[in-house]
């Protein structure tokens, strides 16, 4: 009696056909994850995930988005219902951090179970939003410790919405001037803008005119510049005056904090003309320090005060 063999390529078609029925299920657990991790608004994966009062997890920019268009102009401070995008059911607009949810998104892109073009924009969203939230938490530190700079562009992502932060220019405005009482050159020159043009604040000529000198005196070429073409030009509420137009366009060009465009350098040296400007040179050259700084000289510049000892400023504004 002949022994039956082993029909070998039927056995490898079974092989095949559990191996192609495993990758087929797992390919539709991927699918399934993704939709699970997915907003049902954006339909993207979640970056910052957000559980709302109907239950359901939104990225949390999308939700807010929807309170926002849902409201009426004018109800924002008396509305409390919304309409769920999912259910249309009412709903409160309170949203918690889904913590977990993110965490297992994390685990599963980080462990290589979920691939493909949308979990690499994923990551590259994520890296975006994990350097923003670090350096949010810098200039929060910077800010507590004293530090103007920080203070000042903490100011600015409250005011322009950026590190993730939404727009508040009233918090804006408390940190520009928080920034400027401690003579920050861009937080001073902020403000001047706000008061000559009325923006966030009612306009005043005269604060902007006693800021704008603080900024001259601080080194600021703008800041010499607007002071100098105010006066040439009679400008923001001050006299024409030649001589003390002179006096702070020469000061523009001893002053150190370069935050002048290139246009203002040519009209400035325009104005004193070439011997001027050798000149204003050939002084800064011979000079250890400044002749004048905002620690001897009160706001206006109008009375000149000893220098205290150990000054070291170099930005004279008074030019022989």
């Amino acid at each position: 009696m002949s022994k039956c063999k082993p029909n070998k390529r039927k056995e490898s078609c079974i092989v095949l056909d559990d191996e192609e029925a495993a990758e087929s299920k797992k390919q539709k657990c991927i699918a399934d994850a993704k939709s699970s991790f997915t907003c049902p608004i954006t339909y993207e994966l979640f970056i910052d995930p957000v559980r709302a009062e109907d239950g359901q997890v939104y990225e949390r920019g999308a939700i807010e988005d929807w309170f926002k268009r849902s409201t009426p102009e004018g109800e924002e401070a008396t509305k409390t219902q919304w309409k769920s995008p999912m259910t249309n059911v009412d709903m409160g607009n309170k949203l918690l951090p889904a913590t977990h949810t993110l965490e297992l998104l994390t685990n599963l892109v980080g462990g290589g179970l979920l691939t493909g073009e949308e979990v690499h924009a994923w990551r590259a969203k994520r890296e975006a939003l994990d350097s923003d939230e670090a350096d949010l938490k810098e200039l929060q530190k910077g800010d507590a410790d004293g530090d103007e700079r920080a203070t000042y562009y903490l100011g600015v992502a409250h005011y322009k919405g950026l590190l993730g932060q939404e727009v508040n220019k009233q918090l804006a405005l408390q940190l520009f001037n928080k920034a400027a009482e401690k003579n920050y050159v861009r937080a001073l020159d902020r403000m001047v803008n706000f008061y000559i043009e009325g923006i966030e604040v009612p306009q005043n000529f005269s604060h902007a005119m006693v800021l704008l000198m603080k900024s001259a005196m601080c080194g600021s070429k703008n800041g010499c510049y607007r002071l100098a073409h105010g006066y040439k030009n009679g400008r923001y509420g001050l006299p024409v005056d030649r001589a003390q137009a002179t006096k702070w366009y020469a000061a523009y060009l001893s002053a150190e904090i370069d935050n002048a465009s290139m246009a203002a350098e040519e009209k400035v040296k325009k104005y004193l003309g070439r011997a001027a400007v050798e000149e204003v040179e050939a002084y800064k050259a011979r000079q250890s320090v400044g002749v004048i700084c905002c620690c001897h000289v009160d706001w206006w510049g109008e009375q000149e005060k000893p220098p205290p000892a150990g000054c070291r400023c170099r930005n004279a504004v008074c030019v022989p």
